[in-house]
């Protein structure tokens, strides 16, 4: 793992804002009393209610209306999948994390340290990094910037027009979907041909997997794949055709 990435985030003093307002999530343990003004946090309203004083006994409680931060509630899946909390984590739930290295901060440490408090475990200790794949300009894939590539397209092929309408029916904004269309249209004039899966799988092997950076261009590798595999396809039905001549087939 990038022990200096995770040592950043960890040094790292300002506060983490728990909050999000949107409409999915762990949403958050905490009990505004109406009467006094002043928040509880508890596990329920029923154990809310366990701390109101006397004066408050009789008062509404209103729950916060946001959730936590989507990184909070991922941060749990090493042992929830392992049955916590209706069953006790003993030892590693995981033997392997595998992610990006760009959220070993966002995501790893946040695991590590939430985990381990919850359960007095760490979920596990070996974690597999992978790098970041970026288009040939080495841009981040965003459907904003229209360079994020179907692989369907890349294996049955497909033309421009089909490209930017699928640009156009995204919920996008009019003036990235110009973008999107203007980028579409001059990475793919013609669309995309067909290329099979083979000549698809052996352009990515091409590619230097163990970079931090997987500057993925389709142009020259799947030209060169495809016809690699033409040759293989070629040569084995040439081969097929000296054994049945051999052999009586």
């Amino acid at each position: 793992m990038n022990k200096g990435i995770t040592e950043e985030f960890i040094k790292f003093k300002e506060p983490w804002n728990l909050s999000r307002q949107i409409v999915w999530g762990h949403r958050i343990p905490a009990y505004l009393v109406e009467k006094s003004k002043r928040w509880i946090v508890a596990e329920s309203e029923t154990d809310a209610r366990a701390q109101l004083t006397a004066d408050e006994a009789d008062s509404p409680l209103l729950q916060d209306p946001d959730v936590l931060d989507t990184w909070f509630s991922s941060s749990l899946i090493p042992i929830v999948i392992a049955g916590w909390p209706d069953r006790p984590i003993c030892g590693q739930s995981l033997e392997l994390m595998e992610t990006g290295y760009d959220i070993v901060g966002h995501w790893v440490a946040k695991m590590m340290m939430i985990c381990h408090c919850l359960t007095g475990e760490y979920p596990f200790t070996r974690v597999l990094l992978h790098g970041m794949v970026r288009d040939n300009r080495e841009r981040k894939m965003s459907k904003s910037l229209g360079n994020v590539v179907d692989p369907l397209d890349i294996i049955r092929g497909t033309g421009i027009e089909e490209m930017v309408e699928r640009v156009n029916s995204s919920n996008l904004p009019s003036e990235e979907k110009a973008v999107a269309e203007a980028d579409l249209r001059k990475r793919f004039p013609r669309g995309m041909r067909h290329n099979g899966v083979d000549a698809f799988r052996f352009s990515l092997l091409q590619h230097d997997l163990t970079k931090a950076v997987l500057r993925v261009d389709f142009t020259l590798p799947l030209t060169e794949a495809r016809n690699f595999c033409n040759r293989v396809w070629n040569l084995c039905k040439f081969t097929q055709r000296v054994f049945k001549a051999a052999h009586g087939w």
